[in-house]
């Protein structure tokens, strides 16, 4: 969703690609709810410290928004956002 939206942008979608953006945009939406609640009872993804899931998954759900995903009600990803930011030596992705 990230790439169509931002870098192809919806009006050059073809028509197979715009049939498929109702499923993409519910799956999306359903990871990212599920990342959140996964969230409400642990700092980071497999507990208390950092762990290669949570820097496999950090990159692209913190720009999920640029895909089309509102990010409202997704606190408790926001808040684990922040604390990936926060680690010694992170290093954000280029714009």
């Amino acid at each position: 969703m990230r790439f169509w939206m931002r870098f192809v942008g919806e009006d050059n979608l073809n028509e197979e690609q715009r049939l498929l953006l109702p499923a993409k945009k519910a799956a999306g939406e359903a990871a990212l709810q599920l990342l959140d609640d996964h969230l409400a009872c642990r700092a980071f993804l497999c507990g208390d410290t950092v762990t290669l899931a949570d820097i496999a998954l950090y990159p692209y759900s913190h720009v999920a928004q640029e895909g089309g995903f509102a990010m409202d009600g997704l606190g408790n990803l926001k808040r684990w956002f922040s604390r990936m930011e926060d680690l010694a030596g992170f290093v954000p992705m280029p714009a």
